[in-house]
Parts: C-alpha cells; sequence; structure tokens
C-alpha cells in the first residue's frame, strides 16, 4: 500500500525536508528555527509533499515554547495537511496525537497515537512522542517498551535519548532517568530540555546542591526550574524573584 500510494519527490525539496529533520532532533532552539525554514521551503517547493507537511507540525510543536507566537495555527493546518495528502502516513497522525495532547483531549491523543503506530511502529515521531504520551498515563511499561524500540532503530537520537529518560524519571526510576540525560548530553550538549531535567532529576533523588549547580546556567534563567530549585531549597525570596 505505501508503494501505491507513493509519489515523485523534487530532489531539492527531499534535501530540505531530510536537512530540517536533522536540525529537528539536535533540540535547540537555533536548530529548530533552521528545522522550521528548511521544512516551510520544502514544502513551498513541493506543496504535495506530506512528509514535510507533518514534520513541519512536529517542529512547530517542539520549539513552540521558546520560538513562536503565531505558530498555532500554523502547526494544526501542517498536520491536517499531511493526513488528507496521505491518510497511511503514520507521521501525520503522530503530528496530529502531540496537537490534541496540547488539547487535553486524551481520548483523541492515544487514538491517534494508536493509528501512527499500526501504521508504522518503526517511526521514530511515532515511537519517541507515543512513549512520553503514555508514560504521562501512567502506563510505564509500555511506555518504556515502545522508546526502547525507538532507540533500536535509531540509537544515535538525542531526542529518543531523552525520551527514554523522561518516561524513567516519570516512572521514579531516577538514577536509571540520570543516566539517560548524561547520554542525551553527550550526543547533543546544546539540547535545551535535557537541560532541565538532571535539577528536576536531583531533586527528586534529594541531591538538592547538584540540582543548583544543574539548574543555575545561563540558557535556563528565564525557566521555572531554576525557582523550582531555590523553592526546594527553602529560598523563597530567590524562588519569587525567579
Amino acid at each position: 500500500k505505501r508503494l501505491n500510494a507513493s509519489r515523485p519527490v523534487d530532489p531539492k525539496a527531499y534535501d530540505l525536508f531530510m536537512l530540517g529533520r536533522y536540525h529537528y532532533w539536535q533540540g535547540n532552539k537555533t536548530a529548530w528555527k533552521q528545522s522550521v525554514a528548511e521544512l516551510e521551503e520544502a514544502v513551498r517547493l513541493q506543496p504535495d509533499y506530506a512528509p514535510a507537511h507533518a514534520a513541519l507540525s512536529m517542529a512547530f510543536s517542539s520549539g513552540r515554547d521558546l520560538l513562536y507566537t503565531q505558530s498555532e495555527g500554523s502547526r494544526r493546518s501542517a498536520a491536517q495537511k499531511a493526513i488528507d495528502l496521505d491518510p497511511s502516513l503514520a507521521e501525520g497522525y503522530a503530528a496530529l496525537a502531540f496537537i490534541k495532547f496540547d488539547d487535553w483531549d486524551w481520548e483523541g491523543t492515544l487514538a491517534a497515537y494508536e493509528k501512527a503506530f499500526e501504521l508504522n511502529p518503526d517511526s521514530v515521531d511515532v515511537c519517541g512522542c507515543y512513549g512520553n504520551t503514555l508514560a504521562a498515563f501512567s502506563r510505564f511499561d509500555d511506555a518504556k517498551r515502545i522508546v526502547e524500540h525507538a532507540i533500536s532503530v535509531n540509537p544515535l537520537s538525542a531526542d529518543l535519548r531523552f525520551n527514554y529518560a523522561f518516561v524513567l524519571y516519570m516512572s521514579r526510576k531516577y538514577a536509571d532517568a540520570e543516566r539517560q540525560l548524561l547520554r542525551t548530553l553527550e550526543h547533543e550538549p546544546r539540547h535545551v530540555i535535557a537541560r532541565l531535567f538532571p535539577a528536576h532529576t536531583y531533586v527528586e533523588m534529594g541531591r538538592l546542591d547538584e540540582a543548583l549547580v544543574a539548574a543555575d546556567r545561563p540558557e535556563l534563567q528565564a525557566n521555572s526550574v531554576l525557582g523550582r530549585v531555590y523553592a526546594v531549597l527553602g529560598r523563597r525570596n530567590d524562588a519569587l524573584s525567579d
């Protein structure tokens, strides 16, 4: 069915799609901006290229809190466009699930991820985010199985390593989560979300001095994680000012 649904792809659009995916998985502000620019150009060159629309929606979703104030409509329309162009594209449903989760539509979230997983259980977009969602719903065994499979598909992805760490953190396996976070940062030292979570992990482990060192970094000054560490340390004024 996938082969029957295939269509010619403009080589320039394909190159931009691949570059956009590469930068997306780096997980930092500069790379997300570059990813969006490359994917927007890919869909401009080939408007019927469904994977590029799905990837663009995911890039908007992942970077929205750091980068964009006007991306909400864009990410929704890109996800729907991907599905309209190719109803058998797993990544289109994964992008839709990301949006439904933000809408607090839990049934819709799981339905979209289940559809995506059925279509392509080897998709890193599907496996990584699906595992995180299952962990949020306390389905830890299922979440761990899925993210471990994702890593077996793409062992060099820093983002998937972070997803694995997140699942372990939610499972309260903090020492294991710490190890995966450190491996994430070995793969990609600029991964901004992976920089946040060691502080949270150290708080849960009672290693408060290390939590403060992890949180008190220039790139994290505008994030609530430092405020949380100050609060746990009893430094109320610092927590409120942060």
